[in-house]
């Protein structure tokens, strides 16, 4: 029994021991190798395998996030969503499963019902085959939203995360489809940026762009689907070597209503 609590108590210390690890060491790997240009990474379903069975992936893996910033962001926004109580998804499944037996149900009835009032005749099955096309055509997508990101009076900051607090966050639409555009600050070099949406030191999307010049102006494009990014507050950074300005965003369902220019 004694030697039994001992081993207990090791394996509780080597877990302090791991997350306070991680602790220390994520604000570095999470900015010091950028990796622009995603030389040797994984795809992100073996990122999202490694978070969830470790055990079972291969240890280069652990090497390679220790190299490659935006890998190690990736895993970070997977194993948070690995950690999500299983009870809480449980417990969505059966309210899903309840949810389409009810629908089930009452179309059959309708359908019964509708049958046994309404018998088909051959003038009723001609009129629906003369259905216009255009009444069984799908919804159309989503349209794209543009959306500014005035970035030129930032400063670009070395390091550490230093974000300026406005009194009214921009908003960005979780939606499928956003065209962003960032106004880099004036003087920022033409190679390839990291655009990141960060929520407490970990990356829930990221893209690799390059900026184009317009009249002078270093303009950065990147399209985007917010429609998987819980709505809240976060903090939207445009990073490269020796270079990173970023502004606090509130990611909401209603469109943007404030200072991002469509």
């Amino acid at each position: 029994m004694a030697r039994k609590t001992a081993m207990e108590t090791q394996k509780n210390r080597a877990k302090i021991t791991e997350r306070h690890l991680l602790g220390f060491a994520r604000p570095y790997l999470s900015e010091a190798f950028p990796n622009p240009e995603r030389q040797g990474c994984p795809s992100p379903d073996v990122l999202r395998a490694f978070a969830e069975h470790a055990t079972r992936s291969e240890g280069s893996i652990s090497s390679h996030l220790s190299v490659c910033s935006p890998c190690f962001n990736t895993y970070l926004a997977c194993l948070e969503r690995a950690r999500l109580p299983v009870q809480r998804v449980r417990r969505v499944q059966r309210i899903e499963i309840t949810v389409t037996a009810v629908i089930v149900f009452s179309l059959i009835c309708f359908l019964l019902i509708a049958r046994h009032r309404h018998p088909p005749t051959a003038s009723s099955t001609d009129a629906g085959a003369a259905q216009s096309p255009s009444s069984s055509q799908s919804p159309k997508a989503t349209p794209a939203i543009s959306l500014l990101i005035d970035l030129g009076d930032e400063s670009p900051t070395r390091g550490a995360t230093d974000v300026k607090r406005r009194p009214v966050p921009p908003a960005i639409p979780a939606i499928p489809s956003v065209d962003l555009t960032f106004k880099l600050p004036l003087g920022s070099e033409d190679r390839n940026y990291s655009i990141r949406l960060n929520t407490h030191g970990s990356a829930v999307w990221l893209l690799t762009a390059k900026p184009h010049s317009n009249h002078g102006q270093m303009l950065l494009r990147a399209h985007a689907d917010f429609s998987r990014v819980p709505p809240g507050g976060y903090e939207l950074a445009v990073v490269a070597k020796d270079f990173r300005v970023s502004v606090p965003v509130l990611v909401q369902n209603a469109p943007p209503t404030n200072d991002l220019k469509p």
